[in-house]
């Protein structure tokens, strides 16, 4: 017994435990380019992916998630850092992030609701503070103040409907998943 046992410890001396290779991180930057060559230059996906410095299965990983969802390999996804954007506007990032991108509006709209499950809801738009006691004390004090001056209020001033006026400004819709 004792000499299996002393036979299989040396026999796990000998096994070499293998480390697994360390995760290589891809930057924004690499991935924008490698996608950009394979549609403006139209190489294939182990040659655009060699020019990049991006191994070839990681690239052909990154081609499938970006063909799945374009969104989601991309760090900072269009509508979830500015949900009130135009399709327009999003066009055009698009066109700055990809060179020689081109889609209508309408196949834009049709692949962020079918593909990308993000829909068009309408927004509330409320001013956070406006009727809080703070507000009203601040409020009153400039118009004593204005009083003490004695400033002529229908002369003088012009009163604008704050939130009215940014009812008109901003935009009532916003893109949401």
């Amino acid at each position: 017994m004792e000499i299996v046992v002393d036979s299989l410890v040396e026999d796990f001396k000998e096994v070499i435990i293998a480390t697994p290779k360390n995760y290589k991180k891809y930057d924004e930057d690499q991935i924008v380019h490698f996608i950009s060559i394979i549609q403006v230059e139209g190489l294939i996906v182990a040659n655009a992916a060699e020019q990049c410095g991006i191994s070839r299965s990681s690239a052909y990983k990154l081609l499938n998630e970006f063909n799945d969802g374009f969104f989601s390999v991309l760090h900072g996804a269009i509508f979830e850092e500015n949900p009130s954007l135009v399709l327009i506007e999003a066009k055009q990032q698009l066109r700055e992030h990809f060179v020689g991108f081109e889609i209508s509006v309408n196949g834009l709209y049709k692949q962020i609701r079918e593909k990308y499950a993000i829909s068009l809801k309408q927004t509330t738009k409320y001013t956070l503070g406006r009727d809080v006691p703070r507000t009203i004390e601040v409020r009153f004090n400039i118009n004593s103040h204005w009083e003490a001056a004695e400033v002529n209020f229908q002369e003088s001033c012009v009163f604008v409907n704050e939130a009215g006026f940014h009812l008109q400004l901003m935009r009532g819709r916003a893109w949401l998943r």
